[in-house]
Parts: C-alpha cells; sequence; structure tokens
C-alpha cells in the first residue's frame, strides 16, 4: 500500500514556460534570503513533537503558524484570482523576492495588477493533493532558524490552455503577522541551482541534511498532528574522488507511517561544483554486502555544491523510493 502522506517526500517537477511579463516568467530565486526566526517554544515542539506543554496564551504556538500559513496561501490565491490590489497587498512583505526579482511590496502589487490587467481570461487554483504547509530548521550562522512555508500545485488556466507549476510561498513575520517573502516555483529554484557559481569541497567527510515539519491535521490517514521528514546525505571524498560503500541519505517520519529509505554509495564522480552519485537502495534488513549492492540496479543522482554549507539536489534518484527530491537544498551540518 501507498500511503498517501508518500506524497510529502517528492516534489513533482511540471517544467513549462509561463509568460515572458515580469512576474509571470520562470526567472530565478534564492531560498536562502528572508528566512524568518520564530519563537524558542517552535523549537521544543520540533523535538518533542506532539507533547503538550504550557505555553503563554499570548504566544504563537506552532499550529497557530501553521493555520496562519494556510490562510494567508488560501488568500494569496483568492486575491490574484479576484485581481484584488488592496488583499494582495495585504499578503505581501515589505520586500519580497518573486520568481528571482527583489521588489517592494508596492512595485510587486503593480507589477502584478498590470499582468492581470493584460490577462484578463487568467485564473489559477491551488491543486489539493500536494498542498503542503511545513517549518524547516536550517543551520545559520552556528544556529537553528526556523522558516514557515507553503508547496503546492499551482494550476493555471488561460483561454483554456491549462498549466501546473510546482509553487512555493516563504513567510516572515511582519508586526505579529505572516508575509510572504519569497514566491517562486520549482523551475525558478531549478534554474538558480543551475546558474549559480558553485563551489568544490576539500577532502574528508560531508554531512549535509534537512529536517522539516509537515502539517498533517488535514490528512485523515495519519494519527499524528504534524509529522517530521527528514533528509540526510553523507559522503567522503579523498584525493578529489568521492569514496563508495558509504551510507547515502535517510527519511524518517512518524505518524500511521513509520519509515526509513537508505543507499549506498557505490561510486562517485566529481566534475568541477557538480558531484554524480550511483547508488543503491537497500534495507537495513538485508544481508547484502557492498559487493551484492554492486550488483543492483543503479540510481543516478547530481549535487551541486553551492557553497561550503549548502547544496542543491538537481537530479534525484528515480523509482518510489528516492529519498532526496529535486529542488531541495540540504545544509551542512556538524559531523555526525
Amino acid at each position: 500500500m501507498k500511503p498517501k502522506f508518500l506524497y510529502l517526500l517528492f516534489l513533482i517537477s511540471f517544467i513549462a514556460c509561463q509568460s515572458s511579463d515580469n512576474i509571470h516568467q520562470e526567472t530565478t530565486t534564492s531560498l536562502n534570503e528572508n528566512i524568518i526566526s520564530t519563537k524558542k517554544n517552535d523549537s521544543l515542539s520540533i523535538e518533542k513533537e506532539e507533547k503538550k506543554e504550557e505555553t503563554d496564551p499570548k504566544e504563537k504556538s506552532v499550529f497557530d503558524y501553521y493555520d496562519e500559513v494556510y490562510e494567508q496561501t488560501l488568500a494569496w490565491n483568492k486575491a490574484i484570482n479576484e485581481q484584488n490590489e488592496t488583499d494582495l497587498e495585504k499578503v505581501y512583505a515589505t520586500t519580497i523576492k518573486a520568481y528571482g526579482t527583489s521588489f517592494s511590496k508596492s512595485a510587486l502589487v503593480k507589477d502584478k495588477m498590470n499582468w492581470l490587467s493584460k490577462h484578463p481570461n487568467y485564473h489559477q487554483k491551488i491543486g489539493e493533493q500536494l498542498f503542503n504547509v511545513f517549518f524547516r530548521k536550517i543551520p545559520l550562522n552556528g544556529k537553528k532558524t526556523v522558516i514557515y512555508g507553503s508547496t503546492f500545485t499551482k494550476i493555471t488556466i488561460e483561454n483554456g490552455v491549462k498549466k501546473e507549476y510546482q509553487a512555493e510561498l516563504l513567510f516572515k513575520e511582519e508586526n505579529g503577522k505572516l508575509k510572504i517573502s519569497i514566491e517562486t516555483d520549482l523551475t525558478s529554484i531549478l534554474y538558480i541551482g543551475n546558474q549559480t557559481k558553485g563551489a568544490s569541497l576539500p577532502n574528508g567527510k560531508h554531512y549535509f541534511a534537512i529536517d522539516a515539519f509537515y502539517d498533517t491535521r488535514r490528512d485523515t490517514m495519519l494519527a499524528h498532528d504534524q509529522v517530521r521528514v527528514s533528509s540526510e546525505i553523507t559522503f567522503e571524498i579523498k584525493n578529489g574522488l568521492v569514496q563508495d560503500g558509504m551510507e547515502y541519505s535517510i527519511n524518517r517520519y512518524s505518524g500511521y507511517t513509520r519509515g526509513i529509505s537508505s543507499s549506498i554509495i557505490l561510486d562517485g564522480q566529481i566534475e568541477n561544483d557538480k558531484i554524480y552519485l550511483e547508488t543503491a537502495y537497500y534495507s537495513d534488513r538485508s544481508d547484502d554486502g557492498l559487493e551484492e549492492l554492486k550488483e543492483k540496479e543503479r540510481d543516478y543522482t547530481t549535487i551541486k555544491v553551492i557553497d561550503k554549507n549548502r547544496i542543491i539536489i538537481l537530479k534525484p534518484q528515480k523509482g518510489e523510493t528516492f529519498p532526496l527530491t529535486i529542488g531541495d537544498y540540504l545544509y551542512r551540518y556538524p559531523k555526525k
């Protein structure tokens, strides 16, 4: 049985061309900008998941933030469909990065309204199946910072032509309310990942990871109100080569379903700022050794090194069990 929750693990890339106008063209964005810090009780909730704690009623809980992200995402979509300038201004932060271009709030809203006036038959909706609300933990400057956001399938319809994009909104808090600070999609994320000048990694072991919690209260298949999803990759570089036999990645999640999906590096090549891995899926319940795994069908993963603390997955493993998702940014963590 394939749990519905597996959709949380995979982002589907819908590569299509939009209008060449400013906001709807596929440009670039950086997920490492405009992230928000939240209060200490959020970090406690990360570690303790759903253990109830008494908190100041004036202080927002993780679920308050989840609700705000959900409502603001719907409000953003509604304002665009209704071409409501006032409501658009309410959902955006003072400064925004939209598809790689930085705007002030007034400039972005003006640009969107101008585009919409030229496309009176444009309509968009949010697909139900892949609408996820989350927060991620990201290590920045030695501290774990929390960002809230939503990912969803944005379905656009204009003059009978339907297109789909895997979209993402990230939020920051202004005057006690979450506002959209980044508006992007998977095409833009991959574009900037490919275009950004990368870096090389030195010899030694490297450990990168991403840690997130998803709001699952609307998912009847899951017992918990929020679910942790983590991906990690460990590899070693020696004399400019990726060593085989290293554990590749792990996903772990809890609730109605629990799972660990792992792979072993069988071969790896480094070309400038890109790392090409050949891997094989394995189970911790299997007795297969490295030589037996080398006889299995191989998967291929492409990683780009953005800088010493950040990598992006440009091409994930194939199949239904790959732990890493295309477009994921993973961040350097302390050695395991």
